[in-house]
């Protein structure tokens, strides 16, 4: 079984930018997927603050990226649903890295690219597929998730009767 610490995140991501660099060395699992998959099942894991905390950053810095790489290419290339696929289906052709959010994929040479290296095989737009596997509008409901379980609690104190209630507030003055 594999599994990821919250200190592991930060080292993740350095691995991450150093397989897309260099090329050398292909990632045994997207880092994104382990960021959306706990941000999407926060109701039923029990995770404390200090982990929502570092996969609300996580999120931001993988969504930082991906927003500005959308944004290039829909300005070309209308998104379609990637559909039901395993986490690390696809690999970018270009640096094995997994394009698990989204992926640019060349029907005429039958290859995937990351997002964040545009199209590569020089085929023009109409021979191209931007792939979604979640819509902006869910990634965007994924920010607002972990927003709202960082967001501070405010614990309600209970009062048995009126007495408790008014003695509370004559100690709190």
């Amino acid at each position: 079984m594999n599994f990821v610490t919250r200190s592991w995140l930060d080292y993740g991501f350095q691995c991450q930018e150093i397989y897309r660099r260099t090329r050398e060395k292909i990632p045994v699992f997207p880092i994104d997927w382990v960021v959306t998959e706990n941000i999407a099942n926060l109701k039923h894991i029990r995770l404390d603050q200090e982990t929502k905390h570092k996969l609300r950053e996580a999120l931001a810095r993988i969504l930082k990226e991906e927003r500005r790489a959308r944004a290039n290419l829909e300005r070309v290339i209308r998104p379609e649903p990637l559909g039901e696929a395993a986490e690390d289906a696809h690999q970018c052709f270009y640096c094995t890295d997994f394009a698990y959010l989204s992926v640019v994929h060349c029907r005429n040479h039958k290859i995937n690219y990351c997002i964040y290296h545009e199209i590569r095989c020089g085929c023009p737009a109409s021979e191209v597929q931007l792939l979604y596997r979640h819509s902006n509008d869910k990634l965007t409901h994924f920010e607002t998730s972990i927003m709202e379980e960082c967001a501070p609690r405010i614990k309600k104190k209970t009062f048995t009767s009126q007495y408790d209630m008014t003695k509370s507030c004559i100690s709190n003055t």
